[in-house]
């Protein structure tokens, strides 16, 4: 499944690619002009939901 949002804002379509060490962000062109961090980074998920990982 190819992502369609940006993964700095979360709202605009994806129409920049920025190449990183890592591997590539996919961005909308505002955000890559300024630089955005992935929120994916930012907020592990785990983070997001405040879940944590059961003991079992």
């Amino acid at each position: 499944m190819a992502v369609r949002t940006c993964e700095a804002c979360w709202k605009a379509p994806v129409t920049a690619v920025r190449h990183t060490a890592g591997g590539r962000d996919l961005l909308c062109r505002e955000c890559a002009e300024g630089g955005c961090p992935r929120r994916v980074d930012l907020f592990p998920p785990y983070v997001i939901y405040r879940l944590h990982r059961s003991g079992n």
